[in-house]
């Protein structure tokens, strides 16, 4: 893996290097060929006595050319830019329609020749114009526009720059043509051969830009092949039939056409392919995910039962060993304050001790309770609410007759879940009720049921103190009690926390609606039968 990486990253520091090279090479060449047209040098305008002459405005664009690929390998954006409009100039001025072209000749030209070279005839061939759009397209358009982020199609102008003097080398060196600005061959032996090295430059930035591997590319090179074979089939047909325009134009259309057609079937085969991939390593995945899903539940199935005996054990070991010590504190503080008289200071230490010993032991009780309040039945049946109720109100029989409270219960719907739990959750709420009454009133306790299409709403009202709406949130919390509750009455602040435990255990919510000095409605949700898996019907009727 180590060397992988450092091979790439070699790559790149070498390509980089190379890429600078090339940018210095096609601008000595620009400033070269400038300088020919100055002092009369044939060898530098054409560097090759069969070829024809690099005209001036190629010189310009090759300057600005190795210009715009060193600022883009240092990232400069805006001068790389700003050579990629000057190209575009350049190459705007070869086009012959609105007389540009000639008024390049008349007004501009002479600025770059010398007397003697005034009547050298040379021209800026289409091929080297087009070439030279393309090279400003890649300079400008990957620092303003995010397109090229999401589309291979930028990539694909450094190989359409190096196929293009690709083409122009092999009619030169078979001289396929007439060295008019109509040929292949009208292109500069040095024009060609310092674009094909802007080429490989701007190949690599893309490369680079689109952190592609090489065998992305294929398509590109697909594309570049088909394009100057075009070219070159094009050229020797020109110089055979040279009278065959129609014919000739459409080779060269059709050719080109394919050669993009090529490059867009590989890019779209190559995405195919990789989806393909993709698509069978998810399926292998799902596959084994699958296989081992049943083995991973039962797993954790019996890790979270192996928990909850160790919590149990826990929680009879903390009940054990908190409680023992706490309980002999008690009965030695009762043994001092049996032994020594109120007034005496050990007296009052003792109940002091006496007070907190039993304190805590409550404590720990509540503790206990809230652990264990949790644990539902693996197996939840279904369950009569109505009977349910009714056993709760049994076991609250004392403090009900205490109060001379009414509880009225109106029919209730069955649920599904564990006996105990549910005997708890509405002896806790009617408790409360009965708990937090206002004095010298009885206490007036209605409980119903609404059902939707996935739940059962139970409602318990009362005609208490009320709560502060403020508390909606707090109250459920452990050791948490409204303010106004815990002024007027004792309580653990754990029996609203057992509730909610037991409600969301199923799957359901709690809430509260009151008003302060009217009463509160407690409402908590509960699942359908038919929604909820029973495993039998309950022995309770």
């Amino acid at each position: 893996m180590g060397q992988k990486v450092s091979h790439k990253l070699h790559f790149e520091k070498t390509a980089t290097k190379i890429s600078f090279g090339f940018a210095l090479f096609i601008t000595l060449i620009g400033i070269l060929v400038l300088i020919g047209w100055q002092i009369n040098s044939v060898d530098l305008l054409t560097a090759w006595d069969r070829g024809a002459v690099m005209n001036e405005r190629t010189a310009l664009g090759l300057f600005f050319t190795g210009f715009g690929i060193f600022f883009y390998l240092f990232y400069f954006p805006r001068l790389s830019q700003a050579c990629g409009y000057i190209i575009g100039l350049i190459a705007f001025t070869g086009v012959r329609f609105f007389q540009i072209n000639a008024w390049w000749d008349q007004r501009v030209g002479p600025y770059f020749k010398s007397p003697e070279t005034l009547n050298i005839e040379s021209y800026l061939s289409p091929y080297t114009r087009t070439c030279f759009f393309f090279i400003a397209v890649a300079l400008i358009a990957p620092f303003t526009s995010d397109f090229r982020k999401k589309s291979m199609i930028f990539g694909l102008f450094g190989p359409a720059v190096i196929a293009i003097p690709v083409a122009a080398l092999i009619a030169n060196y078979y001289d396929l043509g007439p060295t008019a600005d109509v040929g292949l061959n009208a292109m500069a032996f040095h024009t060609a051969v310092t674009l094909i090295a802007a080429g490989i430059s701007l190949t690599y930035l893309e490369f680079e830009s689109n952190k592609a591997n090489i065998k992305q590319w294929w398509p590109v090179i697909l594309g570049l092949c088909t394009f100057i074979i075009t070219l070159i089939v094009w050229q020797a047909y020109v110089v055979r039939l040279p009278e065959d325009d129609f014919l000739s134009t459409l080779i060269l259309v059709v050719g080109t056409a394919v050669s993009l057609v090529l490059s867009f079937m590989g890019y779209l085969i190559q995405t195919l392919m990789k989806s393909l991939k993709v698509s069978k390593t998810t399926e292998a995945q799902l596959k084994e995910l699958n296989e081992t899903l049943e083995e991973r539940v039962a797993e954790k199935t019996r890790e979270l039962a192996q928990r909850l005996i160790e919590l149990d054990k826990f929680s009879a070991i903390a009940a054990h060993d908190l409680r023992s010590p706490v309980a002999s504190m008690i009965s030695y503080s009762e043994l001092i304050m049996d032994e020594t008289s109120k007034e005496q200071p050990a007296h009052q230490y003792a109940e002091t001790i006496h007070r907190l010993g039993t304190k805590a032991v409550k404590l720990i009780e509540v503790l206990l309770e809230y652990a264990r309040s949790g644990t539902v039945s693996s197996k939840p049946v279904e369950l009569d609410t109505n009977h349910i109720v009714d056993l709760a109100i049994t076991n609250l029989q004392s403090e009900i007759a205490g109060k001379e409270a009414n509880v009225e219960v109106a029919p209730l719907p069955h649920v599904c879940g564990d006996e105990i739990l549910l005997i708890e959750l509405f002896q806790n709420l009617i408790g409360n009720s009965l708990k937090y009454s206002k004095p010298g009133v009885h206490p007036e306790i209605k409980i119903q049921c609404e059902q939707n299409e996935n739940m059962n709403q139970f409602k318990i009202s009362d005609n208490g103190i009320g709560i502060d709406p403020a508390y909606s949130e707090k109250i459920f919390g452990l050791f948490e009690r409204a303010k106004e509750v815990s002024e007027k009455t004792e309580g653990s602040g754990v029996g609203l926390a057992v509730c909610k435990k037991i409600v969301e255990g199923y799957g359901g919510k709690i809430w509260f609606e009151s008003k302060l000095g009217f009463g509160t409605s407690f409402i908590f949700t509960l699942p359908l039968v038919k929604n909820t898996p029973c495993s039998a019907t309950s022995p309770v009727k």
